[in-house]
């Protein structure tokens, strides 16, 4: 059952002025490229003034980020750490299926990560690869290798991996799985 522990609050208390400022500015900005256009003008004004204040809703347990950029389903893996670290020797892989998506955890002596567990090269199931001792993930298929804090390729041809966050509390282990904009 996902787990989700953050609340909408009231927006900033400049979110408002700065609306405004926004609005007027490409208001001002559209007038002055499209003079003889005024229903062009209109049309920004009506879109402007609608959607504007939409993007300054902020979350309480981060109230410097945007609502929507994230929100996160964390999910409950294990009870405490030690049960965690017991689950998951050193550079060994283990998949969960959550939400719909697979993800690949690892231990490294870095520290624990999660990614997701398809290479976006081939489809490759990264679980089956091999942790590298420069804290990469490598790929069985064709051994293109992807950094595991950033999922950034190190090597090959191939797109960056999807990463989620870990959370380790006194209330469990969570992975976080970001919230699609529908389920906000």
């Amino acid at each position: 059952m996902p787990i989700l522990n953050l609340q909408i609050t009231q927006s900033h208390p400049y979110s408002f002025v700065f609306c405004v400022i926004c609005v007027i500015f490409f208001n001002l900005v559209s007038f002055l490229l499209h003079p003889l256009r005024n229903l062009c003008y209109l049309r920004h004004i009506s879109f402007l003034s609608i959607f504007a204040p939409l993007c300054f809703t902020f979350v309480e347990s981060e109230p410097s980020a945007l609502y929507l950029l994230y929100m996160h389903h964390w999910i409950k893996l294990f009870e405490n750490q030690s049960e965690f670290e017991n689950f998951i020797q050193l550079n060994t892989f283990v998949v969960f299926e959550l939400r719909g998506e697979k993800i690949c955890i690892t231990r490294t002596p870095k520290g624990f990560y999660a990614v997701q567990d398809r290479c976006p090269h081939n489809g490759a199931s990264l679980s089956r690869g091999m942790c590298s001792s420069n804290n990469e993930i490598v790929c069985p298929l064709h051994r293109y290798s992807f950094d595991l804090e950033s999922g950034k390729q190190t090597s090959g041809g191939a797109f960056a991996l999807r990463t989620y966050p870990i959370s380790i509390k006194n209330e469990g282990v969570f992975v976080g799985i970001k919230a699609k904009w529908w389920e906000a």
